[in-house]
């Protein structure tokens, strides 16, 4: 089986949340509570400071025969021109 073609897009996965949550939500985007993370041993910088805010890659693969496959991951920026300008041309 051969690959016809490659797609990669730009996707947002935030849930539209319908109903209250149990516990409020913090202010701070980036709160690292409850996040396991070698950074928290610099209290001074905050996840805002090492983290990107980028939304997800998803790609479409397409084989000769017509079966096709679907997944995501995260870094649109870096992943989607690789995928894209790179991977989709080999």
């Amino acid at each position: 089986m051969k690959i016809k073609s490659i797609q990669a897009f730009t996707i947002e996965l935030k849930p539209n949340i319908k109903t209250t949550p149990r516990v409020p939500k913090s202010k701070d985007p980036f709160d690292t509570n409850g996040m396991v993370s070698p950074m928290k041993r610099y209290p001074n910088i905050s996840r805002s400071d090492w983290s990107a805010n980028w939304n997800r890659t998803a790609v479409i693969i397409t084989a000769e025969d017509g079966n096709w496959g679907f997944g995501f991951t995260l870094h649109s920026g870096a992943t989607e021109s690789i995928i894209n300008d790179h991977l989709s041309n080999l």
